[in-house]
C-alpha cells in the first residue's frame, strides 16, 4: 500500500487532491496520484471503493472519493509535494494512518483485491 505523510495534516493518507472542474473523479484519482508520488497509476476498478464525509478546516464538509489503483516502482514525488512517500504492508498501513482510512484497508486486506 501506498502511502504519503500529508504536507499539511502531517498524517500518512492515500494520495489525493481536488478534482478540476469537469474532471471525471477516476482521472482526477490517476493524476494525483502521479503528481504526489511520481508513479503512473492503473485503476482496479473503475467505481469507487469508500467514500467518507467529514468536516473539515474553515466549516466546510469534505468529501473523499476513494479508488483501487495498482503501480509499482520507487515514488518520485513531483516539485512541491509532499517528499514523504512510501509503500507499506498492509498492516502497516492500517496502523499507521487515519481513522476514516484504516477500516478500508483492513478490509481491503482481509481478502484479495477487486479485479
Amino acid at each position: 500500500m501506498l502511502l504519503h505523510r500529508h504536507k499539511r495534516l502531517g498524517i500518512w493518507i492515500q494520495p489525493g487532491g481536488h478534482v478540476e472542474p469537469d474532471e471525471p473523479l477516476l482521472a482526477a484519482a490517476l493524476r494525483e496520484t502521479a503528481e504526489e508520488t511520481g508513479l503512473v497509476a492503473a485503476a482496479v476498478t473503475q467505481e469507487p471503493v469508500h467514500f467518507d464525509v467529514h468536516a473539515a478546516p474553515k466549516g466546510h464538509q469534505h468529501l473523499d472519493v476513494r479508488f483501487l489503483l495498482r503501480a509499482d516502482g520507487d515514488p518520485s514525488p513531483g516539485e512541491g509535494e509532499s517528499p514523504d512517500v512510501s509503500w507499506f504492508s498492509w498492516p502497516a498501513a492500517a496502523a499507521g494512518t487515519d481513522e476514516a482510512l484504516a477500516p478500508l484497508l483492513r478490509h481491503l486486506a482481509a481478502g484479495p483485491p477487486p479485479r
